[in-house]
This record gives structure tokens, C-alpha cells and sequence, in this order.
């Protein structure tokens, strides 16, 4: 059966477990206040998406929309469902939501001197398995280094950098990006 979507929420059941993925799947460092989130996703320039398959919850996207740019700032399977392929049908979703559109994602670059390397090395398989490849272009937050995936389309550098400055405006100030 295909995964459903519903808008993320405090009036969803799952709300909590979403909350407890969110801060549980990625580093404390790439992490926004939660408050700030939710906020961002009541624009028509954000789409904070939980994922279902018949009632179970499995996952979660955020994507922050610009002209001719999706940019997937998070997402997430629940730890109880990993290895079930919920990523890639998450991704396929997305993926057939917006033909026409380019998704951009930020990962971890390859290094073999990394506490995470295996990490980074199946994050990378995955989103090649799915459609999606380096780019030219890597991004630096607050001193991290990124690459730039895309799902084989191109897209324009400046509609990123758009869509960072509108998700983090007002805190640009206390938030050094550079995009490359």
C-alpha cells in the first residue's frame, strides 16, 4: 500500500513521536528550535510532512519550497522502521509530487577520518540509489562543511541561497552560511 501524507501538526496523534524523531535523528548542532519549525511550516514556502503507512507512522520530510527549487532541509524515517525502504518511498513521493521541480538535499562529504564515515558512506549510497548526485557546489554552515545532492536536474545556485536565507531570516545574523 502507498505511504499517505498529512501536514505535521500539535493536532496530530503522532505529534510527540515526531517531535522525539526530529531531535533523536540528526546532531544537536543541525537542529532549529522546534517552535521554530512548526512556525516556518505555516508559510506556503515550507511543507512539514508526516508520513504513514496505512495508520503507522514511519517518517517525516521538511521541504522548503522557492521558484524552480525544492530544497529538503530534513528527513527522517523512525528508527523502528529502518532497512523497510520508507526512505526511498518517501523520497519517490516527493520525487513524483513535483516532477518538474529539482530537490536539493545537503549531506555529510565522504571522509575515511570521520567518527561517522560509515554513516556518511550508507547516507550517500542511499540518495545515489534515489535518483540523486553531487553537484559542483558544497555549502559551509556556521564552520560544517556540506555537499549539494540534486535528483538530476539543475538548478540555480541563488534559489538555494534564497531558500536559507528565508528559513533562518531573522537569525542570518547568528547564522553563517556559504554557498559554493
Amino acid at each position: 500500500m502507498p505511504l499517505t501524507a498529512q501536514t505535521v501538526s500539535k493536532h496530530l496523534t503522532d505529534y510527540d513521536q515526531i517531535k522525539d524523531l526530529y531531535h533523536t535523528a540528526f546532531p544537536e548542532e543541525e537542529l532549529v528550535k522546534w517552535s521554530w519549525l512548526l512556525r516556518k511550516s505555516r508559510s506556503k514556502n515550507a511543507e512539514f510532512l508526516a508520513y504513514y503507512d496505512q495508520n503507522r507512522f514511519v517518517g517525516f520530510s521538511y521541504m522548503i519550497h522557492q521558484p524552480n527549487l525544492d530544497f529538503l532541509f530534513y528527513l527522517a524515517v523512525d528508527s523502528d522502521q529502518h532497512s523497510q525502504g520508507y526512505g526511498g518511498q518517501i523520497l519517490d513521493w516527493l520525487n513524483a509530487k513535483n516532477p518538474d521541480v529539482p530537490i536539493v538535499l545537503e549531506v555529510e562529504p565522504l571522509d575515511e577520518q570521520a567518527d561517522n564515515a560509515e554513516q556518511r558512506q550508507r547516507r550517500m549510497k542511499f540518495y545515489q540509489s534515489h535518483g540523486f548526485n553531487s553537484t559542483n557546489h558544497q555549502i559551509t554552515e556556521d564552520g560544517t562543511q556540506y555537499v549539494i545532492l540534486t535528483n538530476g536536474q539543475d538548478f540555480d545556485i541563488q534559489q538555494l541561497a534564497k531558500a536559507y536565507h528565508w528559513f533562518y531570516r531573522p537569525f542570518n545574523h547568528r547564522h553563517h552560511i556559504e554557498i559554493k
